[in-house]
């Protein structure tokens, strides 16, 4: 069938529904970020909205792989949330043991920093599936 042509309306529209999809979970997250929703919840005023930025982009990427899984959508879903959770859990861990160690424990302060990018990131990814259009 010629491009265009009934044949791939399909296709188009599952692309136009993605990037809308992660237009919305960014713009939602980014609008978090400088909202000071990061720091409400523990991130380090210095570096909230970098963290949400990388975890954006990162976030975008994955939501990108997850569009060539071929795993069904609730499969998609719960990697997201192993993912959300996991990073969550990284990061409680490693804002305590970096306060405990009074600043000084350099691997805890990383755990804390690249946890929160992964958080938003992980956050992104079930947004993004969360409001994707299924077919």
């Amino acid at each position: 069938m010629a491009p265009g042509s009934g044949g791939d309306a399909g296709v188009h529209g599952q692309s136009k529904a993605d990037a809308i999809a992660a237009a919305v979970a960014a713009a939602v997250l980014v609008a978090a970020g400088y909202l000071g929703v990061g720091q409400a919840l523990g991130a380090h005023p210095f570096w909230a909205i970098k963290v949400v930025w990388i975890g954006v982009g990162t976030g975008a990427v994955l939501f990108g792989l997850s569009r060539f899984w071929t795993a069904s959508g609730l499969v998609n879903l719960t990697i997201a949330l192993v993912l959300l959770a996991g990073s969550a859990g990284v990061t409680m861990l490693g804002k305590a043991r970096f306060a405990a160690s009074y600043a000084e424990d350099f691997v805890a302060g990383r755990m804390w920093f690249l946890g929160w990018m992964a958080l938003v990131a992980a956050t992104f990814l079930l947004l993004a599936l969360l409001s994707a259009r299924r077919g």
